[in-house]
């Protein structure tokens, strides 16, 4: 298992943009004009915005919770870009913004390139994503295909296949079926888990660099890093029915499906 990555140009050129994407990661580079300068990219942030509430999700930080359980609280970007109570972690409390602008064209159509709508299929929900330095995101997969645009800072991705066996899935009754018991694949203990060894050897990496959007097939097993830097990312999430050839996510689809109905959301499993 390998992350291809193509210019924009080569992409382009295919028969068809939106055939390129199948089981397997893939990485576009747009050559924008995208900064991995933060200050420039926040003020920009801060200008659209201006003080529009953000939903930021506030979770644990311990690697045995990351990805799971947590609170949405509304803020205005000033107040967690300005407020160091959201930078600070000695409390064990990692922040972050993951805040829908879906409903918001005209911020969408200043941080998106618009050669990347070429690329994407019917578009279910695009999400504004920042990380202060060292985040990290436990082992998850996607119920649907998600393409990452990478806007400023660093993130690098961990991709393990597609799959159910051997992955210790958590029970969907959690509300955190999409995550593993491992929380971290590079630290599984081989000797204990030695069925382990052939997915480890698929194992790839790929480090997201400002200008490039990173394509994660539905079902597939990755975590993320976040480095020496903040990390400000768009993430699209598309509308298709990939998940139909995977049962183990369409059972945990299901599931949500009936959550969220039911007035929950997904992350902590509380109600709005």
């Amino acid at each position: 298992m390998q992350v291809k990555q193509l210019s924009v140009d080569s992409a382009l050129h295919s028969r068809s943009p939106r055939r390129l994407f199948g089981r397997q990661p893939l990485v576009i580079d747009f050559n924008t004009t995208s900064s991995s300068d933060n200050t420039s990219v926040v003020d920009k942030l801060r200008t659209l915005f201006a003080t529009t509430p953000l939903s930021i999700l506030q979770r644990p930080l311990s690697l045995t919770n990351a990805s799971l359980h947590g609170e949405f609280v509304d803020l205005s970007l000033d107040e967690f870009f300005d407020n160091p109570i959201y930078k600070n972690t000695s409390k064990g409390i990692d922040c972050i913004v993951l805040s829908s602008i879906k409903n918001r064209p005209d911020i969408i159509k200043q941080l998106l390139p618009e050669q990347a709508t070429l690329f994407l299929p019917q578009i279910e929900e695009i999400r504004l994503w920042i990380n202060f330095a060292h985040a990290f995101t436990g082992v998850h997969f996607d119920g649907g295909d998600n393409f990452n645009l990478q806007l400023s800072g660093e993130k690098r991705f961990v991709f393990y296949p597609s799959g159910f066996r051997h992955y210790r899935k958590r029970s969907l009754f959690t509300g955190a079926g999409h995550t593993s018991m491992f929380t971290d694949f590079d630290k599984v203990d081989l000797k204990q888990y030695p069925d382990f060894v052939k997915r480890r050897q698929q194992r790839c990496e790929v480090t997201l660099k400002p200008g490039q959007m990173i394509y994660i097939p539905t079902g597939c097993w990755h975590q993320t890093y976040t480095d020496d830097a903040t990390s400000i990312n768009l993430l699209v999430s598309c509308f298709n029915r990939a998940y139909l050839k995977h049962p183990y996510v369409l059972v945990d689809n299901l599931y949500k499906a009936l959550l969220k109905k039911l007035g929950y959301k997904i992350i902590g499993i509380k109600k709005r």
